[in-house]
């Protein structure tokens, strides 16, 4: 069996050097990666000059209870803050993240039309 020329395994590495170093930019690497990136979902909205007790009762209650009916979803947490509020979704290992948040961006436009007028729309991302 013959031996390939120097020549030869010279250009297979430039060639295999070229190719790596094109692959570069499409390597997702960063120096910390982020908590539970891709399985935690937020819905943030506001609504001036509110009491936290009032954006509790009217809007985020409201929120976490149409979040937690859809399928996909582990648990809910929510933070009312005066004149804001926001609820964090976890979604369990195996759910779909585009169908669970396709899922709940139309509960919160049917809910939306309840809601109290200055409430903003609630914002998933």
């Amino acid at each position: 069996m013959r031996r390939p020329s120097s020549f030869t395994m010279i250009l297979a590495m430039v060639i295999c050097m070229i190719a790596g170093i094109a692959i570069i930019p499409l390597l997702d690497i960063e120096p910390q990666p982020k908590p539970g990136q891709g399985k935690t979902l937020t819905i943030s909205f506001s609504w001036p000059d509110a009491s936290p007790k009032v954006i509790e009762q009217n809007i985020t209650s409201r929120i976490e209870g149409v979040v937690s009916s859809v399928k996909g979803v582990e648990s809910v947490s929510s933070v009312s803050n005066f004149g804001n509020g926001k609820v964090e979704i976890e979604l369990k290992p195996k759910a779909s993240v585009s169908a669970v948040r396709f899922e709940i961006s139309s509960a919160i436009k049917q809910i939306y039309k309840k809601f109290p007028e200055g409430v903003t729309y609630p914002v998933l991302t």
